[in-house]
């Protein structure tokens, strides 16, 4: 099932995709703060990645085309967002009960932190990659979720965010550092990584990539 979604959460009316493979054992949020119409085509690519895997999909935009400079750099308003919308999805046919994860980029890394603090125990996971996680600031060490920060190797400023968000965490989490793509229609190096992860933390068995052939 795929089809068109438009969220309201903290007074926003956020656009988004929703993906549901057949037998979903589990659904991961996109927590993006860029322009859904400008949005990454590895995004895109790495939501069909997951629902070869029986992972759910949802893509969406915690940031609004009328919010001002100020809203778009809210890390606290962009998170009660995603919280918006992480309750608007368990009301959702086929997706109530399954298991959660945040797929975070840019601020929606630190807001996906900052929300999954707020709902401990029901975020299984979240995997953060070209983002701030630091600035989820005192939030990090009531993080419960199993974390994977991931570096593409090419920014030392967003490399040193992620090890400083890091050394705050007190749940189970990892730095990943992989090469940057060689060209821009290459294959994304983080994508493998971080469908790893997800799949991992989101089933009670062991993901297809381990699984005997």
């Amino acid at each position: 099932m795929s089809r068109g979604v438009c969220i309201e959460a903290a007074g926003a009316r956020l656009a988004g995709e929703l993906r549901l493979p057949r037998s979903a054992r589990g659904l991961a949020l996109f927590a993006s703060s860029r322009d859904l119409g400008r949005l990454d085509r590895r995004q895109v690519d790495l939501a069909k990645r997951l629902n070869a895997r029986g992972i759910g999909t949802l893509l969406f935009d915690l940031v609004e085309t009328t919010d001002s400079t100020e809203d778009e750099r809210d890390v606290g308003l962009l998170s009660h967002r995603l919280l918006g919308a992480t309750d608007w999805s368990a009301r959702q046919w086929g997706v109530g009960g399954l298991p959660l994860s945040y797929v975070a980029t840019g601020l929606g890394s630190a807001a996906a932190l900052s929300a999954a603090a707020i709902r401990s125990g029901r975020i299984c996971a979240i995997a953060s990659y070209s983002g701030r996680p630091d600035l989820a600031t005192e939030d990090l060490s009531r993080v419960t979720a199993p974390t994977l920060l991931v570096d593409e190797g090419g920014d030392s400023l967003l490399a040193q965010a992620s090890e400083r968000a890091a050394a705050q965490l007190c749940c189970s989490h990892r730095l990943a550092t992989v090469k940057p793509n060689s060209a821009p229609l290459g294959a994304w190096t983080a994508s493998p990584a971080i469908c790893h992860w997800v799949e991992w933390h989101l089933g009670d068995t062991r993901p297809t990539y381990l699984r005997a052939s």
